[in-house]
């Protein structure tokens, strides 16, 4: 279910950009449903907070490029409150018996402090390679998560991870480059945004840029619940 998730990431942003963008209601239907087939059930909060995540980034940035009049600001608060609304609704059914569950979790294991966190496993470097989850190279209790992580060093490994976050970022180069026309460039500047920011985040407290990923879960309760970055920034 996570994987269908991730898998309907693209739509569900999709949608959203056509909510906000076009102002139809049509697309608020179609969001519904996405989201209703996507992470029905859902069994990790953060994770299925992800597409949400994405949303209200975009929506800020939104805000920030185009800075609308106080007419189109107005209307976009009310389609974003309805839209909240009526997704919480829709999703009601599993969203009800998840929160008791996590309540529960929460008070059995001592306010989530005894929980297990993987904030520091791996290194750096292997989140740049893009390999999520399977950057986790530290063991849990007695078993290694992942015990093929002593073949991740392997050259060919190396040149091809490397090369696969490299090829994934070329959409950022200039469109004479690519010799091709850009029709939103303000999209683009997005998504290079966000690319960047989901790299820094996905790795935790490793790396020159850790201390921002330890001073939002320090600070802002909801990143409490983010203790595998890699599993719930990667797909961004």
């Amino acid at each position: 279910r996570v994987n269908l998730l991730f898998v309907f990431l693209p739509l569900l942003f999709w949608a959203y950009h056509k909510i906000i963008n076009e102002k139809k209601w049509r697309y608020l239907i179609y969001l519904v449903f996405l989201t209703n087939i996507s992470a029905s059930t859902a069994g990790n909060l953060p994770v299925f907070l992800t597409p949400y995540l994405l949303m209200l980034l975009y929506f800020i940035y939104y805000l920030v490029v185009h800075k609308p009049n106080k007419d189109v600001l107005i209307l976009l608060v009310k389609q974003n409150l309805i839209f909240g609304i009526v997704i919480f609704l829709s999703n009601l059914y599993w969203i009800y018996p998840l929160y008791h569950y996590l309540i529960s979790l929460y008070i059995a294991t001592n306010g989530a402090t005894t929980i297990f966190k993987a904030l520091n496993v791996g290194t750096f470097q292997d989140h740049l390679r893009g390999i999520g989850q399977w950057a986790w190279r530290a063991e849990h209790l007695f078993a290694k998560y992942y015990p093929f992580s002593e073949k991740y060093d392997q050259p060919f490994l190396q040149i091809t991870t490397y090369l696969l976050t490299i090829i994934s970022f070329i959409y950022i180069l200039p469109s004479r480059f690519l010799k091709r026309v850009d029709k939103d460039n303000h999209l683009k500047t997005f998504f290079a945004i966000l690319s960047f920011l989901s790299l820094i985040l996905l790795a935790g407290n490793k790396g020159p840029f850790g201390f921002v990923f330890d001073f939002l879960y320090q600070h802002i309760p909801l990143f409490k619940a983010y203790r595998e970055t890699f599993a719930k920034f990667t797909p961004l």
